[in-house]
């Protein structure tokens, strides 16, 4: 798309929250590297209709990809746990899995049966990690995975029979999954809940230990949290499903971030945007962007009404974040600056820190240190 331009009208911000990965993203999938960092970068900010229109473009162009099928999987049990409300998750789900996402936080739009379409959600993602299995029969976070989206579609579609096909897979998990790894610590978690739904709670509470003994063997802060909130669900005590965060900036109070001299701020209120690339169709919407000096800014647009924003800095990136931070800057450097964030999610080369109040995206290398970052925002 050469010298167009989108009209853009004031964005509506809106809050996301955190889960652990039980499996890190670590393949680039064929030629459509772009398109894959964005589908990530869209489930992380729990954007899952978006990220499940470039996830199913990239899957059809390699269906054998087991990364691809692992983190569609994803998507779609998220998605599914994001449009059940706070009664609902409370009385049905009850405890906190590694896929956590707050109630009634999706976005419906032309959702007519949101009961039916949970449950379809939940059906996707196990058959994605069916998928993986067969493709990864050795591989613990396959099963772990299956497990999860097994038990949850059983819990909310009412089908208990399928309990015991979620027990079979997780054991395959815990049983492949290496003794010191957090795998297994998750597995062990998704075990206590699993035997809770079968009516077992001294198997229930003996799983939660081994969960908590785990982290103690390789300590994972995600990991012993986690095992503290269902603990003190199985004791009575109601389900947080969503942690808080320590985050210490928040673009409703402070200034949005800037990059490349380009503040988001700008287009929130609403400016005419010059796009110079389309980088994919998705059919019904479409991926452009527009190339700075040291950044680039992505566009998913579907309409005026439904589009989003991603702005990331170039390996050579010259300046700061609003606090500061400059690429080469240590990971504890960005805590310190922004406080901890409320997600984490391992990646290949690294991992992204995601700040969801200042709507910023770190990504640190693997030898600890910024790499580049990222500024979003949406309108749907």
């Amino acid at each position: 798309m050469k010298n167009s331009s989108l009209r853009l009208l004031p964005l509506l911000l809106i809050g996301l929250l955190c889960w652990p990965a039980a499996k890190p993203i670590d393949a680039d999938p064929g030629n459509d590297k772009l398109l894959y960092e964005l589908s990530l970068q869209l489930l992380l900010t729990e954007n899952y209709e978006e990220a499940e229109a470039c996830f199913a473009k990239l899957v059809a162009a390699s269906p054998n990809d087991a990364v691809l099928l692992t983190n569609r999987g994803i998507n779609q049990a998220m998605w599914g746990l994001s449009l059940i409300k706070k009664g609902e998750m409370q009385d049905l789900i009850k405890y906190v899995f590694p896929f956590e996402v707050r109630p009634n936080s999706g976005i419906r739009g032309e959702i007519t049966d949101e009961h039916r379409f949970i449950t379809q959600c939940f059906e996707a993602a196990v058959r994605q990690f069916e998928q993986v299995i067969q493709l990864e029969p050795e591989g613990a976070g396959g099963y772990l995975n299956l497990a999860s989206a097994q038990a949850l579609l059983s819990r909310w579609a009412q089908q208990p029979a399928l309990l015991r096909t979620a027990f079979n897979n997780l054991n395959q998990a815990l049983a492949k999954a290496p003794a010191n790894s957090t795998t297994k610590g998750y597995g062990y978690i998704v075990q206590g809940i699993i035997y809770d739904y079968l009516g077992n709670e001294a198997k229930r509470d003996d799983a939660f230990q081994l969960a908590l003994t785990q982290h103690q063997v390789q300590p994972d802060t995600r990991l012993s949290s986690l095992v503290e909130r269902n603990r003190s669900i199985a004791s009575g005590g109601e389900a947080i499903f969503v942690q808080a965060s320590g985050e210490n900036y928040n673009v409703f109070e402070d200034q949005l971030e800037a990059i490349d001299g380009i503040s988001l701020q700008q287009l929130k209120k609403g400016t005419s945007l010059p796009v110079s690339n389309t980088y994919a169709d998705m059919g019904e919407a479409k991926i452009y962007g527009k190339d700075y000096p040291q950044s680039t800014l992505y566009v998913y647009y579907h309409s005026d009404n439904h589009y989003l924003l991603f702005h990331r800095t170039g390996s050579q990136y010259p300046n700061t974040s609003m606090k500061g931070i400059a690429l080469g800057h240590s990971e504890a450097r960005v805590k310190k600056a922004y406080g901890e964030p409320a997600r984490i999610l391992p990646a290949a080369g690294g991992k992204y820190l995601f700040y969801k109040k200042a709507k910023l995206l770190f990504f640190i290398g693997t030898d600890g240190t910024v790499q580049s970052w990222m500024v979003w925002l949406a309108k749907v």
